[in-house]
């Protein structure tokens, strides 16, 4: 059910950068990996082999041009965290009825947030409403058993883009466009098909240059030590809350999204981000 409306693969694509694999993985990836010497933080890669990596890889060489990739729309600001209008027990409701449960439907759905109208008006905000929360819905978008919450159609990608504004506005969106940057200059299905993660790493780490390369400028708009989202992602134990806390990784030991169940969780914590206590 959840793989309809996430748009699985599309979510790893951009979140694990450097893939545009055709892989089922739902893991979000965190930006905690190592720096270049500009000081910009290179989100892992988080990605494996394709399936027919007994082939021979080709060449996984950052291009010498900027590579063509999408700049994400601006969202609106972030609503407020710890709103107190839901609780855990129907946030799980709500994934039940909505999101991941077997037995998700719009019948389902519907009933849910009729009889928890205060927290679905916090879970499920419009993508154009004044402040967006950790679920996006879009009136262009037909709430059916496939989605029946009517989640935007790049589904949980444009939530994490808010959660990342929660900390600075328009980190979202600046860090999506470095990851999509990096993914369509490593691009798994292209000049890095079969390779392997070290030689992904080696493409993204020549992409960002120190700043200097293909992805170098986005690189530093993003994660930079001088960029616009300095601070957003800091690399240094002990530091406070931050947008580390959007992805999986980012959370207390951590969800182990590959399985439905720590997909259900991650997905809990972070809908009680915004609108738990």
């Amino acid at each position: 059910m959840f793989k309809h409306i996430l748009g699985a693969a599309a979510v790893a694509a951009l979140l694990s950068v450097g893939c545009s694999s055709s892989s089922d993985s739902t893991t979000p990836a965190t930006a905690d990996a190592g720096k270049t010497d500009s000081g910009v933080a290179r989100p892992d890669s988080g990605t494996t082999p394709s399936a027919d990596s007994g082939a021979p890889a080709a060449t996984c060489e950052a291009p010498s041009t900027t590579p063509t990739f999408e700049t994400p729309a601006t969202l609106p600001p972030a609503a407020a965290w710890g709103q107190n209008k839901c609780q855990d027990a129907t946030v799980q409701g709500f994934l039940d009825a909505c999101l991941t449960g077997a037995n998700a439907s719009k019948a389902a759905c519907d009933t849910w947030k009729a009889a928890n109208a205060n927290c679905a008006a916090c879970l499920l905000t419009p993508k154009n409403a004044a402040a967006v929360g950790p679920f996006l819905t879009d009136p262009a978008v037909t709430a059916d058993d496939q989605n029946p919450p009517g989640l935007v159609n790049d589904g949980f990608l444009s939530s994490i883009t808010a959660c990342l504004n929660h900390f600075k506005a328009g980190c979202g969106e600046k860090y999506f466009a470095f990851s999509n940057c990096l993914g369509a200059a490593c691009d798994t299905d292209g000049n890095c098909k079969n390779a392997s993660d070290a030689d992904l790493d080696t493409c993204q780490e020549d992409a960002i240059g120190g700043g200097q390369g293909v992805c170098g400028q986005v690189a530093i708009a993003a994660l930079g030590q001088n960029g616009a989202c300095r601070g957003v992602f800091p690399q240094d134990a002990g530091t406070a809350p931050t947008g580390e806390l959007c992805f999986s990784k980012g959370a207390a030991g951590g969800e182990d999204t590959s399985t439905d169940a720590g997909l259900v969780a991650f997905f809990k914590r972070f809908a009680l981000q915004f609108c738990g206590q």
